[in-house]
């Protein structure tokens, strides 16, 4: 019982700091009509979520680019602001 509550409350806790990163990059994600898939068969829904996924990163690389940074380079990100897709 007292390890289910801990275990509760950690993940409270890390979906506090991670939760809205994820959720605003599902939302850029599924934007403008892009909920459903568009062909049938993985291989060309993969390949249209990984330009989907790319452009979106790339998008996002040009608006930190034009904003100054607090301790990163011109156009560096730090890694948990891009989106990522792994091939299966």
């Amino acid at each position: 019982m007292w390890g289910h509550q801990r275990r509760e409350g950690e993940f409270a806790e890390d979906y506090r700091t991670w939760g809205p990163m994820v959720e605003r990059s599902i939302a850029w994600l599924v934007a403008g009509g892009h909920r459903r898939v568009r062909y049938r068969g993985i291989e060309r829904n993969q390949l249209g979520l990984s330009l989907r996924v790319a452009g979106l990163n790339r998008r996002r690389l040009i608006n930190l680019d034009s904003r100054p940074q607090r301790g990163l380079g011109p156009g560096l990100a730090p890694a948990r602001y891009s989106l990522v897709v792994q091939a299966r």
